[in-house]
C-alpha cells in the first residue's frame, strides 16, 4: 500500500513512517525537516510546510498513486507561522477535498470541539470535518507505537 504521512518529521509522524516502511509499505512522506526522516528505498519525501497546503491544489501532485493518508501533523503551542486553524482544520479539510478516499487521523492529546484549549477545539474541529465526510475513515488518540532499538 501506499501512504501519504502529514507530519512525518515530527513526535508521532516519524515513527509511523518507520513502522510503515517496516511492514513493507512505500510511503510519502510530508515534512518540514524531512533531513530528520531516514532514507529508505520505499521512502518519498516531500519538503513542505503543512500549514501553508489550504487547498485541494496543494495536494493533488503528492497524492498521485496514494490509496490512504496518515494526517499527523499537529502542533501543540502556536506560534507566528504555525496556527491551531490552519494545520488542525484547514489543512486536513483541503486533504479532504483533494481527492483522498481513506484518512487516518492522529490526535496526540485527544479533540472536542468544546473543549477548553484552543489546541483540543481545532483538532476537535478537524475530526468534526473528517467525521461528516464520505472518506473511509478512523480517527486514532493517544501517543505514537513505542520504537525500540538493539
Amino acid at each position: 500500500m501506499k501512504v501519504l504521512v502529514a507530519g512525518a518529521s515530527g513526535l508521532m509522524g516519524s515513527a509511523l513512517v518507520i513502522h510503515l516502511l517496516a511492514q513493507g509499505h512505500q510511503v510519502v512522506a510530508l515534512a518540514r525537516r524531512p533531513d530528520a526522516l531516514a532514507r529508505h528505498p520505499r521512502l518519498r519525501c516531500i519538503a513542505a510546510d503543512p500549514t501553508t497546503w489550504s487547498t485541494p491544489a496543494h495536494w493533488h501532485a503528492a497524492l498521485r498513486g496514494v490509496d490512504a493518508v496518515l494526517n499527523a501533523a499537529g502542533i501543540f503551542r502556536e506560534t507566528a507561522r504555525q496556527r491551531f486553524q490552519a494545520l488542525h482544520v484547514d489543512m486536513p479539510c483541503a486533504l479532504m477535498q483533494a481527492g483522498v478516499r481513506r484518512m487516518v487521523q492522529l490526535s496526540a492529546l485527544g479533540a472536542a470541539r468544546d473543549a477548553a484549549t484552543a489546541y483540543w477545539r481545532s483538532k476537535g474541529m478537524g475530526d468534526h470535518a473528517l467525521r461528516a465526510s464520505k472518506l473511509d475513515w478512523l480517527i486514532a488518540i493517544g501517543a505514537p507505537p513505542s520504537v525500540t532499538t538493539t
